[in-house]
């Protein structure tokens, strides 16, 4: 039997007989090292040369889902989500953290995220977890027109008309001031 060469993320943690998420928090933490083969993909040497020991102790506890991590920002903020009410703190505002490089994301599925409990504790010690929360949580309609120092015309409904053209008409003027379309612009044929 052939003997591997390289190894993705999953093959050199399970060469090392440690979680996947252990071995990409090493990695965040710089227990591992930059792969050396090519993107996201280390020699055999490489691999060999790491300590499995302290790959492991680096994720001492589980990892907690997006959820799980919503749900301890919010408590911080003394906010908690509660079962059949609002959620002050959605997982949303959570992939923004991790979008801004605030969080690590362990998971290797797209469609969800994991964290390190130690680094969610850090940015919940943070002084300004609101602040965090507030710049990532989307806008309303109402929301956004003042943000943009637009009017919005009083019954906001599904789309209010007039917040939608000053806001076009704004984007407009700074697209002639920049003379460069935004990529959804003229994916959306509006150019």
């Amino acid at each position: 039997m052939a003997r591997r060469t390289e190894y993705d993320e999953a093959q050199g943690a399970q060469r090392l007989k440690v979680p996947v998420t252990a071995f990409r928090w090493a990695r965040h933490v710089g227990l591992v090292p930059a792969s050396d083969v090519s993107p996201g993909r280390w020699s055999r040497a490489a691999i060999e040369a790491l300590d499995a020991g302290a790959v492991r102790a680096a994720m001492d506890q589980a990892p907690i889902s997006g959820g799980e991590t919503a749900d301890r920002i919010a408590a911080a903020l003394g906010t908690p989500n509660t079962m059949g009410e609002r959620a002050a703190v959605t997982s949303f505002v959570v992939r923004r953290l991790v979008t801004r490089g605030l969080l690590a994301d362990l998971a290797g599925n797209p469609k969800s995220t994991l964290h390190h409990p130690g680094q969610v504790a850090e940015v919940c010690a943070r002084g300004d977890p609101a602040e965090l929360v507030v710049a990532d949580t989307p806008l309303g309609p109402d929301q956004a027109a003042a943000r943009l120092d637009v009017r919005c015309a009083g019954q906001v409904r599904r789309r209010c008309v007039v917040c939608m053209s000053s806001a076009l008409v704004r984007l407009q003027r700074l697209r002639k001031e920049l003379s460069v379309l935004p990529s959804w612009w003229v994916r959306a044929g509006h150019s």
